[in-house]
């Protein structure tokens, strides 16, 4: 039985576009089916093998063993976020998300049970006290315990540090020098979640993202501290649902060509969340749906953790039935999709090997720019990492205005009988910060905002 492929003569690209231009009739074939995207890349209607012959590739790495992250709320009380967590580990739930963790939090009643030496954990602080991360410190050696500690993702999202400067920068100092002890887990955290939640595009959530990273690797440099082992990286998922695979996939290429220009090696712990910009208050179901893309999208870009959101996070407090729905989501698409049982799956998809490849040549020149200019927290404190993410959300809010970018149910098919007023149980919308801040802060904007406040009024 011969081999079926080699009975048919080999395409080349330039074949394939002769081809296309003949069926386009005088149509211009860049004009018609080529176009532009806000990260000034251009997306071709077809990839070839050929597409891959400069590139150098390498196997990306995904991680198999990806973890089923649930999120929960320390604000409702220590004993009863125990129990909320130890319900998700047996019901699917692989690893543990506390947010708000604060110094009321008493850590061997919110821990309580929890097998650390099989389920990692992770602590977004709602105050970095060290004694807070003292009492953290002094948990079992056995488990991943990722403390969330980024004094410079606190300046970008409030406009303030926790104290100053120098104390804030000082206690983080303190910490990184006890990781020596603690071969599981991870004290330095960058937040990139929010220059995507910002307004950024994906060029520019990796260049941040990187310098912010830098940022800290300068700051350690320059005090003669040794580098951290490993760094927990939080990046934001977008919905576009090829972009965001290619995203993940060149800020692993991103990272080794970090680690190379310090001459050092550092694990990277990449972790995923689904963003606000595309989430809606009116049909919000349909969240449902961009949340689980946005998941997957994560998990076949190389996410160590998946952390889901939940659908109604506009507009109503935690709860089980929405929690229940967030973790099983990522259940599926582990146990019942089989991403659990798959490594690199997206290595050699022509698409997203040059996707990719422009994504991370782009931003690293964007990085070096950033690097060349005085570095991110001095571009920071100007202003201008905040001018250029501004620039970038109006620029996408204006072809969601126009209907470029489509959201179901807001700016295309909305359902007019559908009312949300009623059903309003905490904030839907970004309020104005009502103190002083030493920084103009970089703050959510989603698409559907302005949107969304008419047809509240309207109701």
């Amino acid at each position: 039985m011969s081999d079926l492929l080699s009975d048919f003569d080999a395409v080349s690209a330039k074949q394939w576009k002769q081809k296309i231009q003949v069926d386009l009739k005088g149509a211009d074939y860049n004009d018609t089916l080529v176009y532009e995207t806000l990260e000034g890349i251009n997306i071709k209607p077809f990839y070839h093998s050929e597409d891959l012959a400069p590139l150098s590739l390498k196997g990306n790495g995904t991680p198999q063993n990806w973890a089923v992250t649930q999120q929960i709320d320390t604000l409702q009380g220590d004993d009863k976020a125990n129990a909320q967590a130890l319900d998700s580990l047996g019901r699917g739930a692989e690893a543990i998300r506390f947010t708000n963790v604060s110094g009321k939090t008493d850590f061997t009643n919110l821990l309580q049970d929890v097998d650390l030496s099989v389920h990692p954990v992770y602590f977004d602080f709602a105050a970095e006290a060290s004694d807070l991360v003292e009492a953290l410190a002094k948990l079992t050696d056995k488990a991943g315990i990722h403390l969330g500690l980024d004094p410079i993702g606190h300046l970008a999202t409030t406009g303030n540090w926790r104290k100053d400067e120098t104390s804030d920068i000082a206690l983080l100092l303190n910490q990184l020098s006890q990781e020596e002890a603690k071969e599981n887990r991870t004290y330095l955290k960058v937040d990139g979640s929010l220059y995507l939640n910002g307004g950024a595009n994906s060029i520019q959530q990796l260049a941040y993202t990187l310098a912010h990273t830098a940022e800290y690797l300068h700051i350690l440099e320059a005090q003669g501290a040794p580098f951290p082992k490993a760094i927990w990286v939080e990046m934001g998922v977008g919905g576009h649902y090829l972009f965001e695979i290619a995203k993940f996939r060149a800020f692993r290429t991103l990272w080794d060509t970090l680690c190379q220009g310090f001459d050092t090696e550092i694990s990277l712990h990449l972790t995923a969340t689904p963003g606000l910009r595309n989430k809606t208050l009116y049909d919000y179901n349909v969240n449902l749906l961009r949340t689980t893309t946005e998941c997957m999208s994560a998990i076949l870009g190389g996410a160590d953790a998946v952390c889901n959101t939940n659908y109604d996070q506009l507009y109503a407090h935690d709860s089980e039935f929405a929690s229940r729905i967030a973790r099983n989501q990522l259940i599926v698409l582990k146990e019942e999709s089989s991403l659990g049982q798959v490594n690199n799956v997206a290595d050699g998809a022509y698409y997203l090997e040059s996707i990719g490849a422009q994504f991370s040549q782009k931003a690293l020149d964007l990085f070096k720019q950033l690097e060349n200019q005085g570095g991110f927290l001095k571009l920071l404190k100007e202003g201008n990492i905040q001018r250029k993410i501004k620039e970038s959300h109006l620029k996408a809010q204006k072809r969601f205005d126009a209907g470029e970018e489509v959201l179901i149910g807001s700016n295309i098919y909305p359902n007019p009988e559908d009312q949300m007023k009623g059903n309003l149980n905490i904030e839907p919308f970004s309020k104005p910060i009502p103190h002083q801040t030493k920084i103009v802060p970089i703050r959510p904007r989603r698409l559907a905002t302005e949107l969304e406040q008419k047809r509240l009024e309207d109701e």
